[in-house]
């Protein structure tokens, strides 16, 4: 009797043990398939947003464009559950949404924008122009040489008044539409330039190594960029002291030089300005505090140019 019940507990404790071991086994699997019914959502989840952030940039600038669907641009994230992680999903896509919706906004105000720009300066273009023209014809006609020097100065105001209406052009991604048919040497170019900022007559030429021809569709754009690099020399420098413009080659480049006297900017202006003009950070026209930077930036792209500011050799 005592083999038999010591047997039959024996029996007992296997069952119990076995059972126990099939419900730890079953805990396990059930833990799993529910770790995977989360991680694995999570993981996906987690994976695609990564994408998207990655793109954000290349989406945006996608959302940007008018002629495109905003609908369209970005694949919104499968949503699969309807748990905590389906919503967290949704509210992605919802945000991603509302993202481009903004940047397609945004596109349509800097269009619109741009179009006023374009209005002004080609009302201004006109007018200027048209005096310009009536200038021109008083300064033949006129012998007295103090009313002749006047009707200079007012060329000159006109000439300067031109430029900045051909800025606005610039910014709005427009040309101006001026043109000359015949190739013009560099010096003229560089002329053209002077005759168009405020105190040309600080402006010197220093070293003229050599004087190629221009393009005559690429002059008027190339002494438009010098006009400005020359204004901010003259600008932010000592009244009495001169800007001094040279020529040269470098490697395969013809390489135009200004060289003036003011105090100098830090190293970060000096990264901020030469960011400015290779273009980088330009959607923030509108709160720019230095517009002729910009300028720059777009017309050296559009010729094709190199700009870079730095210090004199005597480290200003």
């Amino acid at each position: 009797v005592t083999d038999t019940a010591r047997v039959a507990a024996l029996r007992d404790a296997a069952f119990t043990i076995a059972m126990a071991l099939l419900g730890l086994i079953a805990s396990i699997v059930v833990a799993w398939l529910m770790a995977r019914t989360i991680v694995n959502p999570l993981t996906r989840l987690t994976e695609r947003v990564g994408e998207i952030r990655d793109q954000m940039p290349l989406i945006v600038a996608r959302a940007g464009d008018l002629e495109s669907d905003p609908s369209t641009i970005l694949e919104p994230i499968e949503v699969s559950s309807q748990d905590e992680i389906g919503e967290l999903a949704e509210a992605f896509n919802a945000s991603n949404a509302q993202v481009i919706d903004i940047a397609a906004e945004q596109a349509k105000l800097r269009s619109s924008i741009a179009e006023t720009f374009v209005n002004v300066a080609r009302r201004d273009q006109v007018l200027l122009n048209r005096q310009l023209s009536f200038l021109d014809q008083l300064e033949r006609n006129e012998e007295d040489p103090t009313v002749l020097a006047d009707l200079f100065r007012l060329d000159h105001l006109a000439t300067r008044m031109r430029r900045n209406a051909e800025s606005l052009l610039v910014l709005a991604g427009i040309d101006s539409g001026r043109r000359i048919r015949e190739n013009l040497p560099l010096t003229d170019v560089i002329r053209t330039a002077q005759s168009e900022i405020e105190q040309y007559e600080r402006v010197q030429f220093d070293d003229l190594q050599i004087d190629p021809s221009m393009h005559g569709f690429n002059a008027l754009s190339a002494a438009h960029l010098l006009a400005e690099l020359l204004e901010n020399a003259t600008v932010f420098s000592e009244p009495d002291s001169t800007v001094s413009i040279s020529t040269g080659v470098d490697g395969g480049f013809i390489m135009v030089t200004i060289v003036d006297s003011g105090l100098g900017m830090s190293a970060e202006e000096l990264a901020e300005a030469n960011e400015r003009v290779r273009g980088i950070g330009t959607d923030t026209i509108l709160s720019s505090q230095r517009l002729g930077l910009l300028v720059v930036g777009r017309l050296a792209r559009r010729l094709q140019a190199r700009v870079r500011f730095s210090r004199r050799k005597d480290g200003q």
